[in-house]
């Protein structure tokens, strides 16, 4: 994709090409030049050689494209004495160039053991921004690059991949480079090709699971069994962490126990990456799993509640300076029809084991609501009226859930509101 908001200006392109040992001096009225200079810049980063790219030159300085190019770089030099300033651009019809090559979609079945050819599938298909699809159902496309490895064939009118060397997995590598008029970009993929031996299929994937620990938690375990699969034999299924077609790579920072699968962490928080190589008789296959052990945050928490008569509030704030949460709680009377004035307000849970705050309040049981917790009697809102409550405690305590209990003439009412972890 061209671009001109830094445009600078190019030497020109001499008639005969972009040979090497050739000097270029464009000036700055030659807006051709100019603009033919920019193209060929553009061709070089899409890693074109000279003779492709003097090819492409003959084919698009004739089209409208290359005249529009022109005639913008024309109208930058006309009215900009550095053609950079990018304030004489926006008086400059400048055409849009926005395609770009997105994917490359091509499937290679992976051949059944002990057959030695697989034809790759078709079509072929490119996606793009600012274009639609190009679907190439010619494996000879010239707008396609193939790369082969040894020890296998391709043949371009079939599609077909066939074996000539030993057993094993090769790659091949495909690259589409978009043509003219557009010049989209190119684009490649390495598709892996397995071939093997029915009596020993290497291993085609290793199956291995290591969950997250939650946050603050040292230690995690890898989960069993880990799985080994293969093409044309049954998976192997292993229990034991110590088994001896296992290698581990465990980096400084975080313990590996065999016996058990526990991950547990020595070092600074972070992600650890562990290896675990699966190796016997016909193959080998690895396979690395990040370990993220991190520190819990303090995090807000917010919560509301209404009925008829109130509505209920809560959120906290943590300052990580005194290491301190607040719990606040705001309460309106709605002055609802039917509501009676709110007599007492109960912070806590149904029982005393479930309430982990230690503070000095009035803290105990209300026999009027059957819940244990902080009661408050005074410095109510009346009528119309909200208040704000708080509840400070010491260190990070968000996490939790608890009630706030509103007793109004003969109702009580349960909302849920932010609570604090008891851990």
């Amino acid at each position: 994709t061209a671009t001109y908001k830094n445009l600078v200006l190019k030497d020109v392109v001499e008639p005969d090409g972009v040979k090497a040992g050739k000097t270029y001096d464009a000036g700055t009225a030659n807006c051709e030049s100019t603009a033919l200079a920019l193209v060929v810049e553009y061709l070089l980063d899409m890693g074109l050689d000279a003779d492709e790219i003097e090819t492409t030159l003959e084919t698009y300085i004739e089209t409208d494209k290359f005249a529009d190019l022109v005639d913008t770089v024309c109208c930058i030099i006309e009215d900009c004495d550095n053609i950079t300033n990018y304030c004489c651009l926006v008086e400059c019809d400048i055409p849009e160039f926005t395609c770009e090559t997105t994917s490359l979609n091509i499937n290679i079945p992976t051949p059944a053991c002990d057959v030695t050819c697989t034809t790759i599938s078709k079509p072929i298909t490119v996606k793009f921004v600012g274009k639609d699809d190009v679907v190439i159902n010619d494996f000879s496309d010239t707008r396609l690059d193939w790369t082969i490895p040894s020890g296998i064939s391709f043949t371009e009118i079939s599609g077909e991949v066939c074996l000539t060397g030993a057993v094993g997995t090769y790659n091949i590598k495909v690259t589409y480079v978009d043509p003219l008029p557009d010049l989209c970009g190119s684009i490649s993929k390495t598709i892996p090709v397995t071939f093997t031996n029915c009596s020993c299929p290497p291993p085609t994937s290793l199956n291995i699971n290591i969950p997250t620990p939650a946050c603050d938690a040292t230690c995690t375990t890898i989960s069993k069994p880990i799985t080994v699969k293969f093409v044309g034999k049954d998976d192997v299924v292993i229990n034991n962490f110590s088994d001896s077609r296992l290698d581990w790579t465990i980096p400084s920072g975080i313990s590996f126990d065999k016996s058990n699968g526990k991950v547990c962490l020595t070092g600074a928080v972070g992600t650890y990456n562990i290896t675990a190589t699966y190796t016997d008789d016909c193959g080998i296959i690895s396979k690395t799993i990040p370990v993220a052990f991190s520190e819990c945050e303090c995090g807000p928490c917010g919560e509301d509640g209404e009925n008829d008569c109130f509505t209920v509030k809560s959120w906290t704030s943590y300052d990580s300076g005194n290491d301190k949460t607040t719990f606040w709680f705001k309460i309106c009377d709605k002055s609802g029809s039917g509501c009676s004035g709110l007599s007492h307000w109960v912070y806590g849970t149904s029982t005393q084991a479930e309430f982990c705050i230690d503070i000095d309040a009035n803290i105990g049981y209300d026999g009027s609501t059957g819940y244990y917790g902080i009661k408050w009697e005074n410095n109510l809102p009346g009528a119309g009226e909200c208040k704000i409550f708080t509840v400070v405690l010491e260190g990070c305590r968000v996490g939790g859930t608890y009630k706030a209990i509103l007793k109004y003439g003969t109702t009580i009412a349960v909302f849920n509101v932010c609570g604090p972890t008891c851990d």
